[in-house]
């Protein structure tokens, strides 16, 4: 079907799911949008923000709104259908492909405290779920919706996000060193506290998250990224986005 959110590098971004901020993240990068909702039934509970210019702020009570509708109908729970088959290196991507049909589901999945190690998430609904204290080195999320998901303290050396949907994601405490964020769309999410050497943010959308006593910022790879009213960089985080910025229009 044609698509009815944000054209952006040939993926179809919905425009439910991805806030408003996105549309100035997907405009500066030649995406196009249409007019209308991808997913019909949700019209009534978010009916304004789809094409709001300016973007909206974190606290906007449509923005709160969404994260209510994405996290408040489910509880979270380790009896998802395809929790069971989830061991370190199963690629949950293949499974989905070949039918899979309890694996395109990990919504308020509980995965905490899990070794989910090589885990291949690529394309994977994981909204709300849990992964606070998972083991998740060499993972990958690739275009993968986490939206509200949470992963404080996760151990994510060198995990793969790109072009995946974490908005509201908690990332406090995790140790995110060398992951790659590059074109996700982070908006109002936290890495406060965690571990952040040689992250790649590239063309990123960082929109109102929190970087409270993060370490290794100065490393960081921001470079074409969106990053309007984050707070709590400090001077570390600072000089990485002025970096970023220089090179932009150097």
């Amino acid at each position: 079907p044609p698509c009815s959110g944000c054209l952006y590098k040939g993926a179809c971004r919905d425009l439910v799911r991805y806030p408003a901020a996105t549309e100035q993240a997907c405009v500066s990068n030649g995406g196009t949008w249409a007019v209308g909702v991808a997913h019909p039934a949700a019209a009534a509970s978010v009916p304004l923000w789809l094409t709001s210019t300016p973007p909206m702020p974190p606290s906007s009570p449509l923005r709160i709104a969404f994260h209510t509708k994405v996290c408040g109908h489910k509880a979270i729970s380790p009896n998802c259908g395809c929790c069971p088959f989830l061991v370190p290196g199963f690629d949950v991507a293949a499974a989905v492909r070949h039918g899979g049909g309890p694996c395109q589901d990990l919504i308020n999945a509980d995965l905490s405290g899990r070794n989910l190690e090589g885990v291949d998430f690529t394309g994977v609904n994981m909204d709300c779920a849990n992964l606070d204290g998972t083991r998740l080195k060499g993972a990958k999320f690739v275009g993968a919706s986490g939206d509200g998901a949470t992963f404080r303290s996760a151990d994510a050396l060198g995990v793969d996000f790109r072009e995946a949907a974490l908005v509201g994601a908690d990332f406090r405490g995790a140790d995110l060193r060398n992951a790659i964020f590059e074109a996700a769309v982070v908006e109002s999410s936290s890495f406060a506290s965690a571990k952040l050497a040689g992250s790649n943010f590239n063309e990123a959308v960082l929109s109102g998250s929190d970087f409270r006593g993060a370490t290794g910022m100065r490393t960081m790879a921001l470079t074409g990224a969106v990053t309007a009213g984050i707070t709590g960089l400090g001077k570390e985080g600072a000089a990485a986005v002025a970096a970023a910025q220089a090179a932009a229009f150097g």
